[in-house]
């Protein structure tokens, strides 16, 4: 299923993309790295940022658009921008 959530996304020109699995978080087109660090991380997109909550997590791959953290990921939170 995220290969074809991942071909979509590409096709469709979308603004941004995450996606949870199997203790992974996958994050396409985020802007900025705010915070990162084994327990948490932050990230900028347009218009709010994410943050994730958890242990152990850690940068299995990166690139100046995407990046996959591995993880127990225990909280997920959006933050709008005003």
């Amino acid at each position: 299923m995220h290969l074809k959530d991942t071909l979509v996304n590409f096709i469709c020109e979308q603004n941004y993309y995450f996606s949870f699995y199997n203790n992974s978080c996958y994050l396409y087109n985020y802007k900025k790295v705010i915070a990162i660090n084994e327990n948490q991380t932050i990230f900028q997109f347009d218009g709010f940022h994410l943050d994730i909550s958890g242990r152990d997590f850690s940068v299995e791959k990166m690139t100046k658009q995407e990046i996959l953290i591995k993880g127990i990921i225990e909280d997920i939170k959006i933050t709008y921008e005003k």
